[in-house]
């Protein structure tokens, strides 16, 4: 059996491009939320034409970061990366607590966190019905020092 590793690389490296490239064109507002599909299809000018560039253009940017900074600009990402890293320090720092049960949830939702973060660089979607489930559950019974 052969692995596609080295293919499934390259068109993820290509899609980080794209996405480098249309953050280039609105730096700071980015060109709109929920649109760079659109925007690639029908704005990107690449002068290879071959079924694998079609793909490329055609669909979603397979990292999540790279997505919002495409489609928030700057401004936008500076707001998501302080929304994980100040919810992962609110809830770490509500790990100490004398309830071991809520110091569990608690550890729990930080994991929910960092992993969707981390599986941001890798995915388009993390917030599939399942996961996104899962973060609105625990987030919900996971408690911030600030409600305490």
């Amino acid at each position: 059996m052969n692995s596609d590793a080295d293919v499934q690389f390259e068109n993820r490296y290509a899609h980080w491009i794209l996405a480098f490239d249309i953050w280039k064109d609105s730096r700071f507002i980015g060109i709109g939320i929920n649109s760079h599909v659109f925007y690639m299809a029908n704005t990107l000018t690449i002068g290879i034409d071959s079924p694998i560039m079609t793909f490329l253009i055609r669909s979603p940017i397979h990292n999540i970061h790279m997505i919002v900074l495409a489609e928030t600009g700057v401004i936008g990402l500076f707001y998501w990366l302080y929304f994980y890293i100040s919810r992962i320090n609110m809830f770490s720092n509500s790990c100490h607590g004398p309830v071991k049960e809520m110091n569990i949830v608690n550890i729990t939702y930080c994991c929910v966190l960092i992993s969707c973060f981390l599986y941001g660089f890798f995915g388009w979607a993390p917030f599939h019905a399942e996961i996104y489930t899962i973060c609105i559950i625990f987030g919900f019974y996971a408690v911030g020092k600030k409600r305490v």
